[in-house]
């Protein structure tokens, strides 16, 4: 199977950021049961209060 990465930017509602972060957080923890999946990397920016960055492959 040919591997592809995905790079996403999620919005949150305000002052919502923290539990978005955390869903995709056990997200990642549960992706690391998958072969599939080489990499599954969850950030945020200081500078962008609502923001959290998905990058996946």
């Amino acid at each position: 199977m040919e591997k592809f990465g995905i790079y996403g930017k999620l919005i949150a509602k305000e002052g919502e950021r923290e539990q978005l972060a955390t869903i995709l957080l056990e997200a990642a923890e549960s992706m690391e049961t998958l072969d599939d999946c080489d990499l599954y990397l969850v950030s945020v920016a200081p500078e962008d209060p609502n923001s959290v960055y998905v990058y996946e492959v």
